[in-house]
Protein backbone atom coordinates (compact mmCIF):
# COMPACT_ATOMS: atom_id res chain seq x y z
CA UNK A 1 0.00 0.00 0.00
CA UNK A 2 1.40 3.43 -0.95
CA UNK A 3 1.90 6.22 1.54
CA UNK A 4 -0.88 8.81 1.55
CA UNK A 5 0.34 12.38 1.02
CA UNK A 6 -2.13 15.13 1.83
CA UNK A 7 -2.72 17.59 -1.06
CA UNK A 8 -1.73 20.42 1.30
CA UNK A 9 1.79 19.02 1.56
CA UNK A 10 2.12 18.76 -2.20
CA UNK A 11 1.05 22.37 -2.74
CA UNK A 12 3.29 23.59 0.06
CA UNK A 13 6.34 21.80 -1.37
CA UNK A 14 5.64 23.33 -4.78
CA UNK A 15 5.33 26.81 -3.29
CA UNK A 16 8.56 26.39 -1.36
CA UNK A 17 10.38 25.35 -4.54
CA UNK A 18 9.09 28.37 -6.44
CA UNK A 19 9.95 30.80 -3.68
CA UNK A 20 13.40 29.29 -3.17
CA UNK A 21 14.08 29.77 -6.87
CA UNK A 22 12.90 33.37 -6.69
CA UNK A 23 15.08 34.09 -3.68
CA UNK A 24 18.13 32.46 -5.32
CA UNK A 25 17.74 34.68 -8.39
CA UNK A 26 17.12 37.87 -6.47
CA UNK A 27 19.90 40.43 -6.52
CA UNK A 28 20.65 41.48 -2.97
CA UNK A 29 21.59 45.18 -2.83
CA UNK A 30 24.50 46.26 -0.68
CA UNK A 31 23.54 48.13 2.46
CA UNK A 32 25.86 50.76 3.82
CA UNK A 33 26.70 50.28 7.51
CA UNK A 34 24.56 53.01 9.03
CA UNK A 35 22.64 53.35 12.25
CA UNK A 36 19.41 52.38 10.48
CA UNK A 37 20.78 49.62 8.23
CA UNK A 38 19.07 46.97 10.36
CA UNK A 39 15.70 48.62 9.73
CA UNK A 40 16.27 48.39 5.95
CA UNK A 41 15.86 44.71 5.04
CA UNK A 42 18.28 43.20 2.52
CA UNK A 43 15.49 41.13 0.99
CA UNK A 44 11.88 41.78 0.25
CA UNK A 45 9.40 39.19 1.53
CA UNK A 46 7.87 37.29 -1.38
CA UNK A 47 4.10 37.57 -1.79
CA UNK A 48 2.64 34.14 -1.23
CA UNK A 49 -0.99 35.15 -1.71
CA UNK A 50 -2.76 38.51 -1.50
CA UNK A 51 -2.32 39.79 2.04
CA UNK A 52 0.29 37.16 2.95
CA UNK A 53 4.07 37.38 2.50
CA UNK A 54 6.97 35.16 3.43
CA UNK A 55 10.68 35.83 3.93
CA UNK A 56 12.36 32.43 3.59
CA UNK A 57 15.80 33.72 4.53
CA UNK A 58 14.66 35.29 7.77
CA UNK A 59 11.92 32.70 8.25
CA UNK A 60 9.25 35.31 8.86
CA UNK A 61 5.60 35.23 7.78
CA UNK A 62 3.77 38.54 7.46
CA UNK A 63 -0.02 38.83 7.25
CA UNK A 64 -1.96 42.00 6.45
CA UNK A 65 -4.66 42.88 8.95
CA UNK A 66 -6.86 45.77 10.03
CA UNK A 67 -7.90 46.90 13.48
CA UNK A 68 -11.46 45.82 14.28
CA UNK A 69 -11.37 46.88 17.92
CA UNK A 70 -13.44 49.96 18.67
CA UNK A 71 -12.37 51.90 21.80
CA UNK A 72 -16.05 52.33 22.62
CA UNK A 73 -16.10 48.59 23.34
CA UNK A 74 -13.77 49.12 26.29
CA UNK A 75 -16.44 51.22 27.97
CA UNK A 76 -18.95 48.38 27.82
CA UNK A 77 -17.23 46.27 30.46
CA UNK A 78 -17.81 42.55 30.94
CA UNK A 79 -21.17 40.90 30.43
CA UNK A 80 -23.27 40.89 33.63
CA UNK A 81 -23.35 37.44 35.31
CA UNK A 82 -27.12 37.13 34.91
CA UNK A 83 -27.10 37.97 31.18
CA UNK A 84 -27.62 35.21 28.61
CA UNK A 85 -26.43 37.43 25.74
CA UNK A 86 -22.71 38.28 25.53
CA UNK A 87 -22.01 41.98 25.49
CA UNK A 88 -20.18 42.68 22.23
CA UNK A 89 -16.60 43.71 22.87
CA UNK A 90 -16.67 43.95 26.64
CA UNK A 91 -13.72 41.54 26.70
CA UNK A 92 -11.32 39.76 24.35
CA UNK A 93 -10.84 36.11 23.54
CA UNK A 94 -8.78 36.50 20.36
CA UNK A 95 -6.04 38.66 18.96
CA UNK A 96 -6.87 37.92 15.33
CA UNK A 97 -9.89 36.56 13.47
CA UNK A 98 -11.10 36.59 9.86
CA UNK A 99 -13.33 39.39 8.53
CA UNK A 100 -16.88 39.13 9.79
CA UNK A 101 -16.07 36.30 12.21
CA UNK A 102 -15.53 36.88 15.96
CA UNK A 103 -14.69 40.56 15.37
CA UNK A 104 -16.67 41.47 18.49
CA UNK A 105 -14.04 39.72 20.65
CA UNK A 106 -10.89 40.36 18.60
CA UNK A 107 -8.32 43.10 18.05
CA UNK A 108 -7.60 42.66 14.34
CA UNK A 109 -8.93 40.78 11.32
CA UNK A 110 -6.44 39.22 8.90
CA UNK A 111 -6.83 39.47 5.14
CA UNK A 112 -5.67 35.91 4.38
CA UNK A 113 -7.45 32.62 4.89
CA UNK A 114 -6.37 30.70 7.99
CA UNK A 115 -5.38 27.62 5.95
CA UNK A 116 -3.01 29.78 3.89
CA UNK A 117 -1.39 31.15 7.05
CA UNK A 118 -0.95 27.53 8.16
CA UNK A 119 0.83 26.71 4.90
CA UNK A 120 3.08 29.77 5.22
CA UNK A 121 4.12 28.77 8.74
CA UNK A 122 5.02 25.32 7.45
CA UNK A 123 7.19 26.92 4.80
CA UNK A 124 9.36 28.73 7.36
CA UNK A 125 9.98 25.49 9.23
CA UNK A 126 7.36 25.61 11.98
CA UNK A 127 5.67 22.35 12.91
CA UNK A 128 1.99 22.30 13.85
CA UNK A 129 0.83 20.50 16.95
CA UNK A 130 -2.78 20.08 17.99
CA UNK A 131 -5.37 22.36 19.59
CA UNK A 132 -6.66 21.52 23.06
CA UNK A 133 -8.85 18.42 23.12
CA UNK A 134 -11.20 16.89 25.66
CA UNK A 135 -11.58 13.11 25.43
CA UNK A 136 -14.76 11.82 27.00
CA UNK A 137 -13.99 8.70 28.99
CA UNK A 138 -16.12 6.32 31.00
CA UNK A 139 -15.04 7.93 34.25
CA UNK A 140 -13.74 11.52 33.96
CA UNK A 141 -12.95 13.46 30.77
CA UNK A 142 -9.26 13.57 29.87
CA UNK A 143 -7.87 16.92 28.75
CA UNK A 144 -5.09 16.99 26.17
CA UNK A 145 -3.44 20.46 26.33
CA UNK A 146 -2.69 22.41 23.19
CA UNK A 147 0.76 21.80 21.77
CA UNK A 148 2.88 22.96 18.87
CA UNK A 149 6.02 24.85 17.91
CA UNK A 150 6.44 28.02 20.03
CA UNK A 151 5.81 31.08 17.85
CA UNK A 152 6.69 34.72 18.34
CA UNK A 153 3.80 36.96 17.26
CA UNK A 154 4.43 40.68 16.77
CA UNK A 155 2.32 43.49 15.36
CA UNK A 156 3.78 46.16 13.07
CA UNK A 157 2.20 49.60 12.65
CA UNK A 158 3.39 52.07 10.02
CA UNK A 159 2.33 55.69 9.67
CA UNK A 160 3.52 59.31 9.66
CA UNK A 161 7.01 58.14 8.74
CA UNK A 162 7.25 55.96 11.85
CA UNK A 163 7.36 52.18 12.24
CA UNK A 164 6.47 50.44 15.48
CA UNK A 165 6.73 46.69 16.01
CA UNK A 166 6.03 45.07 19.35
CA UNK A 167 4.82 41.79 20.88
CA UNK A 168 1.11 41.51 20.17
CA UNK A 169 0.52 40.50 23.81
CA UNK A 170 1.34 44.07 24.79
CA UNK A 171 -1.99 45.07 23.26
CA UNK A 172 -3.87 42.84 25.75
CA UNK A 173 -4.43 43.33 29.49
CA UNK A 174 -5.31 40.85 32.19
CA UNK A 175 -8.25 42.50 33.91
CA UNK A 176 -7.56 40.65 37.14
CA UNK A 177 -3.91 41.65 37.55
CA UNK A 178 -3.80 44.78 35.43
CA UNK A 179 -0.68 43.46 33.63
CA UNK A 180 -0.14 43.11 29.91
CA UNK A 181 0.34 39.73 28.22
CA UNK A 182 3.62 40.85 26.67
CA UNK A 183 5.52 37.78 27.86
CA UNK A 184 2.90 35.31 26.63
CA UNK A 185 3.96 32.20 24.71
CA UNK A 186 2.12 31.28 21.51
CA UNK A 187 1.86 27.84 19.94
CA UNK A 188 1.36 26.84 16.30
CA UNK A 189 -1.47 24.42 17.02
CA UNK A 190 -2.59 24.18 13.39
CA UNK A 191 -6.39 24.03 13.82
CA UNK A 192 -7.95 20.78 12.59
CA UNK A 193 -9.56 19.20 9.54
CA UNK A 194 -13.16 17.99 9.57
CA UNK A 195 -14.86 15.96 6.88
CA UNK A 196 -18.29 17.32 6.00
CA UNK A 197 -20.33 15.69 3.23
CA UNK A 198 -17.21 14.16 1.73
CA UNK A 199 -15.18 17.38 1.83
CA UNK A 200 -12.33 18.21 4.21
CA UNK A 201 -12.84 21.58 5.87
CA UNK A 202 -10.12 23.44 7.73
CA UNK A 203 -12.09 24.39 10.82
CA UNK A 204 -10.39 27.76 11.37
CA UNK A 205 -11.57 28.78 7.88
CA UNK A 206 -15.11 28.12 9.02
CA UNK A 207 -14.93 29.78 12.46
CA UNK A 208 -12.28 32.44 11.94
CA UNK A 209 -10.08 31.42 14.90
CA UNK A 210 -6.65 32.69 13.80
CA UNK A 211 -4.71 33.84 16.88
CA UNK A 212 -6.54 33.14 20.14
CA UNK A 213 -5.99 34.18 23.73
CA UNK A 214 -7.82 31.13 25.07
CA UNK A 215 -8.41 27.64 23.72
CA UNK A 216 -11.27 27.23 21.24
CA UNK A 217 -10.16 23.86 19.89
CA UNK A 218 -9.76 25.02 16.28
CA UNK A 219 -7.04 27.66 16.69
CA UNK A 220 -4.28 28.18 14.09
CA UNK A 221 -2.11 29.86 16.73
CA UNK A 222 -3.08 29.78 20.40
CA UNK A 223 -1.70 31.35 23.53
CA UNK A 224 -0.19 28.72 25.83
CA UNK A 225 -2.82 28.63 28.56
CA UNK A 226 -5.23 26.17 30.22
CA UNK A 227 -8.09 28.67 29.81
CA UNK A 228 -10.86 28.06 27.28
CA UNK A 229 -13.61 30.16 25.76
CA UNK A 230 -15.93 28.56 28.34
CA UNK A 231 -14.05 29.36 31.54
CA UNK A 232 -11.85 32.43 30.96
CA UNK A 233 -14.01 34.57 33.23
CA UNK A 234 -13.98 37.46 30.72
CA UNK A 235 -10.47 38.12 31.97
CA UNK A 236 -8.85 39.92 29.04
CA UNK A 237 -9.27 43.45 27.75
CA UNK A 238 -7.61 45.70 25.19
CA UNK A 239 -4.73 47.99 26.11
CA UNK A 240 -6.50 50.96 24.55
CA UNK A 241 -3.53 53.31 24.89
CA UNK A 242 -1.50 51.25 22.38
CA UNK A 243 -4.11 50.26 19.79
CA UNK A 244 -4.47 52.35 16.62
CA UNK A 245 -7.87 53.68 15.52
CA UNK A 246 -10.55 51.39 14.16
CA UNK A 247 -9.79 50.36 10.58
CA UNK A 248 -6.04 51.03 10.72
CA UNK A 249 -3.95 48.73 8.52
CA UNK A 250 -1.37 46.71 10.48
CA UNK A 251 0.79 43.66 9.88
CA UNK A 252 1.05 40.53 12.01
CA UNK A 253 4.44 38.82 11.93
CA UNK A 254 5.12 35.21 12.86
CA UNK A 255 8.51 33.60 13.44
CA UNK A 256 9.95 30.81 15.58
CA UNK A 257 10.13 31.89 19.21
CA UNK A 258 13.61 32.20 20.75
CA UNK A 259 14.53 29.81 23.58
CA UNK A 260 12.90 30.75 26.87
CA UNK A 261 15.08 32.59 29.35
CA UNK A 262 15.71 30.95 32.70
CA UNK A 263 15.68 34.34 34.42
CA UNK A 264 12.53 35.72 35.94
CA UNK A 265 10.93 38.30 33.61
CA UNK A 266 10.59 41.88 34.73
CA UNK A 267 7.25 43.46 35.62
CA UNK A 268 4.74 43.77 32.81
CA UNK A 269 3.50 47.15 31.71
CA UNK A 270 0.53 48.48 33.65
CA UNK A 271 -2.58 50.10 32.17
CA UNK A 272 -4.03 53.45 33.12
CA UNK A 273 -6.37 53.69 36.08
CA UNK A 274 -9.29 53.88 33.68
CA UNK A 275 -8.37 50.50 32.21
CA UNK A 276 -7.89 48.97 35.64
CA UNK A 277 -11.46 49.80 36.60
CA UNK A 278 -12.89 46.77 34.78
CA UNK A 279 -12.89 43.41 36.59
CA UNK A 280 -13.65 39.94 35.31
CA UNK A 281 -16.68 38.12 36.62
CA UNK A 282 -14.33 35.80 38.50
CA UNK A 283 -10.57 35.36 38.67
CA UNK A 284 -9.10 33.35 35.80
CA UNK A 285 -7.94 29.80 36.51
CA UNK A 286 -4.61 30.48 34.86
CA UNK A 287 -2.08 29.07 37.29
CA UNK A 288 0.78 28.98 34.79
CA UNK A 289 1.45 30.89 31.56
CA UNK A 290 2.89 27.84 29.88
CA UNK A 291 1.53 24.58 28.59
CA UNK A 292 3.15 21.42 27.31
CA UNK A 293 4.47 21.74 23.78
Amino acid sequence: MGTYVHPWLCSTVALVACLNAAVAQEAVPAVAPTAVSEAAPRTRPATLLPGLRIDLRRRVVEADARVVFDPQRAKAGPTPPDSLVPRAGGWLELVACTPGMREYESLVAVACRPRHLHQALLMVGLKPGKPRRVHQGEAMPRVEPARGTPVEVTVRVEGDGLVREEPVGRWVLDRWTGASLESSRWLFTGSTLHRVEGREIYLADLNGTVVSLVNFGDDVVCRATPLTDRDDGQAFAANVALIPPLGTAVKLRFRAAPPRSTTRPGPSSRPSSAMRSGRPIRPPHETSPSAPE
